[in-house]
């Protein structure tokens, strides 16, 4: 079992990444927001803000990611007690077989038919 020292370096790295990753898409989005801000014509303030958006929604994205990965690792360190068996569903073969002989017979009659009006 993990002490409660090296768990505390494990959340220490992970907010360290996380501030990092913050911190990143702030800087960014000052920078875009200031020259926005600079910019004389509308259109140009217009990309400069869709630019700043663009950064929040890559930013969520990574996050959705790690909280991903962070439910895994959760998962994994419960264990096999939270895992369910999954039912194997049975295939209906016999429907399927039926099918295509079925359409096997059909295409066969239509041949037939076909060369005996003279086609």
């Amino acid at each position: 079992m993990k002490t409660p020292k090296i768990v505390g370096e494990i959340e220490h790295r992970a907010g360290r990444q996380l501030n990092l990753l913050l911190g990143a898409a702030r800087k960014q989005y000052n920078r875009f927001m200031n020259t926005a801000e600079k910019a004389s014509d509308k259109a140009a303030q217009r990309r400069y803000i869709r630019a700043a958006e663009q950064t929040i929604d890559s930013a969520e994205k990574i996050i959705i990611q790690l909280r991903k990965r962070i439910v895994a690792a959760q998962k994994s360190l419960m264990g096999g007690a939270s895992k369910k068996k999954r039912k194997v569903k049975k295939r209906k073969v016999k429907r399927t077989v039926k099918k295509a002989v079925k359409r096997a017979v059909k295409k066969a009659s239509r041949k037939a038919m076909g060369r005996k009006k003279g086609r």
